[in-house]
């Protein structure tokens, strides 16, 4: 009788907190790799997604449809981050090709790569406080280890690597709860690497 009752205080828990997921209209190459969302000044919403056997997509009318960004410069996105309350600005990352910037809600994008020395970058992350503070994390070849955390403090114009990085090679998050970004969490193959001086990641 306990395990009966039990059993129905699981079922009833289950059904109180599961929530019902819905197909938002398909992409035109139907994948997505990430997903970044936000507000133009005046206040319209923009979903962006990055399509890595594609383009980046943009939505302003809650993902009903989606227009691609194509560009030269666009093409195969792996991560995708904008501002949350300035959403013609967006970021793109391009595995083995760095990073690139729109200031036009993906009409012209620019390199910015100057001082990233590893240009395989996997995931974007930008600062909670500050939309100029952005991390990089990359791959590193495990023969030829190399920086695999960058961070820019001016929105990707120059990156400096964190002098000490986790001891693997793939970095596929990065997270700091905000200034002075003296802890850093980096989700790693390997694991979770911390940082308590927005250093020496995982020493």
């Amino acid at each position: 009788m306990k395990k009966y009752i039990l059993f129905l205080i699981i079922m009833l828990v289950v059904s109180v907190t599961a929530q019902t997921w819905q197909l938002v209209n398909p992409l035109p190459a139907g994948r997505a790799d990430d997903i970044a969302i936000g507000y133009t000044n005046g206040g319209a919403q923009r979903l962006y997604i990055a399509d890595q056997l594609s383009w980046p997509f943009k939505s302003t009318n809650g993902g009903l449809s989606w227009d691609s960004l194509c560009h030269e410069l666009s093409y195969r996105p792996n991560a995708i981050i904008t501002i949350h309350n300035d959403a013609e600005k967006i970021w793109i990352a391009r595995k083995g090709n760095g990073v690139f910037y729109s200031h036009n809600g993906g009409v012209d994008w620019e390199w910015r790569i100057e001082g990233l020395t590893n240009l395989y970058v996997l995931t974007l992350e930008m600062a909670p406080d500050n939309p100029s503070v952005i991390f990089a994390g990359c791959y590193s070849n495990p023969s030829n280890p190399q920086p695999n955390v960058f961070k820019t403090t001016n929105g990707g114009l120059t990156w400096t690597p964190t002098p000490g990085y986790p001891p693997v090679n793939d970095v596929y998050d990065v997270e700091t709860p905000g200034a002075p970004y003296d802890i850093l969490l980096a989700g790693c193959n390997g694991g979770i690497y911390r940082s308590s001086d927005g250093v020496q990641i995982g020493s």
